[in-house]
């Protein structure tokens, strides 16, 4: 009797330790957002702004994911010194909780002075919370300054980006954008942290492999439930966009970063228009999709049903995002494709897309917007180690 008891007891905390651990693994996952995304913004000098003729206000400049890709690109300039511009980050509770990085995009025409002898600064109501604070490099690579620190920035309900000195001759501050971010809860079944590669990258501000599965652009920003399959993209932001001159197919590859059992995959596609002009073909039309469950080691089709000819599976067809070409609103687009993959027992790890022709564009132009997965992680090694013991003690003591 003795030794039953102690069996049972075994399987039953075996049990309670894997179920904890599997239903961890159900739950959505914490996933990066823009927390300040269309929240209000302020300054200490009334700001000027270029092109006046588009925005005249601090909607949407600064905080919308606009500021830098669109033509003509807005920007805004406040001229002093010990001036500031400051973004409110009311309507995020997440941030008062983990505010964990800024963005903050330079004046392009001017990218090396733009922020020269500027700090960032984290503030609540009472004015600056003591030690949250930090020195921008003037000479910031690329137009852009990234920082992002491992401590939560808890309790900061203002990001102020602050003129301290005039030491490079440059007494304003002038930028296209700012946006703080942290981890929220993702939508369920959402995979978070799906890092996107290129075989082909133009390597831009505009136009870079790193937009496709980071949230830039879309329109579920800065709340719960981030990572909707019906969420919308922002007219110019968030794209990639391949090198034209290549001579091959332009393709990406995707890592999960763990092995899922699939339920669906959602593509935006290239969204991107000037004042006068939509660009909107260069997007994918026609592509091949293929997922991996070695780590890329083999690659399998996915099987599809949309016809048109092509003869083996895996080929699809992504359509065109809207052709607008008014940059002066808030133009969004629904995703073009959504591909169910629920009840095909599809585990995988890794997902890769060749662009096989565009919607009219030259050259090798075979853009996209997002993509985003949905599944439900594997259960580990551990875990099934774990189910094999409470199934050989449960049999042991019948």
């Amino acid at each position: 009797m003795k030794w039953t008891k102690t069996r049972m007891v075994l399987s039953v905390g075996i049990a309670v330790v894997v179920g904890m651990a599997w239903a961890s693994a159900l739950r959505a996952e914490m996933v990066e957002t823009n927390l300040c995304y269309g929240k209000a913004t302020s300054a200490s000098h009334t700001p000027s702004y270029a092109p006046t003729t588009h925005y005249t206000t601090w909607n949407p400049v600064i905080v919308d994911d606009l500021g830098i890709t669109q033509s003509p690109a807005q920007r805004v300039s406040v001229g002093c010194d010990e001036g500031w511009i400051q973004v409110d980050l009311t309507g995020s509770p997440e941030v008062t909780k983990n505010l964990k990085w800024v963005d903050i995009m330079l004046d392009l025409p001017n990218k090396w002075k733009g922020l020269s002898d500027c700090r960032i600064e984290g503030l609540d109501d009472d004015g600056l919370i003591s030690g949250y604070q930090e020195n921008i490099p003037w000479n910031t690579l690329g137009g852009q300054f990234h920082w992002k620190t491992d401590v939560d920035w808890s309790g900061v309900r203002y990001v102020r980006v602050y003129k301290y000195a005039n030491t490079q001759g440059n007494y304003s501050i002038r930028m296209h954008e700012l946006r703080a971010g942290g981890d929220v809860e993702g939508y369920t079944n959402f995979i978070g942290g799906v890092t996107a590669t290129a075989n082909s990258d133009q390597d831009s501000y505009y136009h870079n492999d790193v937009y496709l599965t980071n949230n830039s652009g879309m329109n579920d920003q800065g709340a719960d439930g981030l990572g909707s399959p019906t969420a919308h993209s922002l007219l110019g932001t968030g794209n990639w966009l391949p090198n034209p001159d290549i001579g091959f197919n332009p393709e990406v590859n995707f890592d999960l970063g763990g092995s899922y059992a699939m339920d669906a995959m959602v593509i935006w596609n290239f969204y991107w228009a000037t004042t006068t002009t939509s660009y909107t073909n260069r997007g994918t039309k026609d592509a091949l999709v293929e997922y991996s469950s070695d780590g890329g080691s083999s690659w399998t089709a996915l099987p599809d049903d949309n016809g048109g000819g092509l003869e083996t599976n895996g080929n699809y067809t992504i359509d065109q995002a809207p052709t607008d070409t008014t940059a002066t609103s808030y133009h969004t687009s629904g995703p073009q494709l959504t591909i169910d993959l629920t009840g095909l027992g599809i585990t995988a790890n890794q997902f890769r897309i060749t662009g096989l022709s565009n919607h009219g564009g030259t050259n090798n132009y075979r853009g996209l917007g997002e993509v985003r997965f949905y599944g439900v992680p594997e259960p580990s090694t551990f875990v099934l180690l774990c189910l094999g013991v409470v199934g050989l003690l449960m049999g042991r003591r019948r």
